[in-house]
């Protein structure tokens, strides 16, 4: 059984120097990326990602731009991270880190693959506690969900609510035992979805620090991005807030996890034997 030997600090010293070394070698596809997501947020609507919402061409097309431009910078980044393992494929790069080679379609085939996996756990365990509440809670004759929730005495609210954080609880579980899959796929030159599962066992927690620590400057732009709309009191400003923060952090997230899921992947994998 793997366990979680590696320091999370090193490990996110790790991330941050990646950033530092290999930020401007997939600087094409980071650009292309950030300007699509400031593009998403400025020019769509805030509810267009909502069910029955009606579906806009132009941002359909903008998020398959920001995919195309994802799958680049993690191919591009695992492949410096995982040039010199043990079956990885090796090559440079394109001018300004846009190229689209095997390890791009296998990045793209192992992205979609975990997709389906969390999807599917979602809908799976979304049902499981809906019909658990359901038989415990007993209906209601509500015709919608609000009339639903409004009927509920507030111990029936707490039971849901525990509900709905089992299911948020067992997606972070999935997304985590997942979270070395692209590291995997990079170092094996062919896509690991279920492989690496094992090497994240009693990495959860580690795995987890890591992360939000990382995602701590992301988190911080945010905060003043909100900070300075609520300032301003300007509601046109909001979505060019956003936008910016969102694209800054692209050039700051995409680059150190990478970094750091690579250097967690080496030393659980060595931990491991493999």
């Amino acid at each position: 059984m793997s366990q979680a030997r590696f320091s999370v600090r090193t490990a996110v010293a790790e991330g941050f120097e990646f950033w530092r070394a290999n930020v401007a070698r997939v600087i094409g596809p980071l650009i292309i990326a950030a300007a699509a997501i400031l593009a998403l947020a400025t020019t769509s609507p805030p509810n267009f990602l909502t069910a029955g919402a009606p579906v806009s061409p132009s941002a359909v097309a903008i998020m398959a731009i920001y995919g195309l431009a994802y799958v680049m910078i993690q191919g591009g980044l695992y492949g410096v991270a995982m040039a010199d393992h043990a079956g990885a494929a090796t090559g440079p790069l394109g001018p300004l880190g846009l190229q689209w080679r095997g390890l791009e379609t296998r990045i793209l085939g192992a992205s979609l693959l975990v997709g389906l996996v969390f999807l599917a756990a979602a809908v799976v365990t979304t049902f499981a506690v809906s019909i658990g509440l359901l038989l415990l809670l007993g209906p209601t004759g509500a015709a919608t969900s609000e009339q639903w929730m409004a009927g509920l005495s507030p111990t029936d609210k707490a039971v849901f609510y525990l509900g709905l954080g089992l299911c948020l609880v067992i997606l972070w579980w999935l997304a985590t035992r997942l979270s070395m899959t692209l590291a995997a796929t990079a170092a094996d030159n062919r896509i690991r979805l279920w492989a690496p599962f094992k090497l994240t066992r009693g990495a959860v927690l580690p795995l987890t620090l890591a992360g939000l620590v990382i995602y701590l400057p992301v988190l911080m732009l945010h905060i003043l991005a909100w900070t300075f709309t609520r300032i301003t009191g300007s509601p046109d400003l909001a979505p060019w807030t956003s936008g910016i923060s969102s694209a800054v952090s692209i050039f700051l997230y995409q680059p150190i996890s990478v970094g750091m899921t690579s250097y967690i992947y080496r030393r659980l994998r060595g931990d491991a034997g493999q």
